[in-house]
């Protein structure tokens, strides 16, 4: 039963819905669930070279206005985009990182700070991060 909030005359209205019946076994349950995950996981991974095949071929101001107002996507979301999509870390990693733009998007700034910091050894140390676990999936 679950309350709806709706009063009337004093009278309280509830909802109850029957949903008893279980179509799917908890496998087939699991499996959907996966392979919804894997569609979503697949879809960032072809957004993200998507972005960065138009960052390559069209014009800086093509890119930098028009696409970013017919994607109805702030600059600033475009340019973390545009980061990610140039990362070659990600590039080699992206199926053991998150798929999230926050995540992706600071792993940018580690790779950054990481070249300032280790300059010729900076992908050892960014490598090392996903072997030790530090960054996974």
């Amino acid at each position: 039963m679950f309350p709806m909030g709706n009063y009337l005359n004093g009278a309280h209205m509830s909802l109850t819905l029957l949903s008893n019946q279980n179509h799917l076994t908890i496998e087939e349950h699991i499996l959907k669930i996966l392979e919804a995950r894997t569609k979503m996981d697949d879809g960032l991974y072809s957004f993200i070279e998507s972005i960065r095949d138009a960052y390559e071929q069209l014009p800086t101001k093509s890119f930098q206005n028009e696409l970013g107002e017919r994607l109805n996507m702030k600059r600033s979301v475009l340019s973390k985009w545009v980061s990610i999509s140039r990362s070659t870390f990600i590039e080699q990693h992206i199926r053991k990182l998150p798929p999230s733009l926050s995540t992706l998007y600071t792993i940018t700034l580690i790779e950054k700070k990481y070249e300032q910091m280790y300059s010729t050894n900076s992908t050892y140390h960014l490598n090392q991060l996903v072997t030790d676990e530090q960054i996974y999936q």
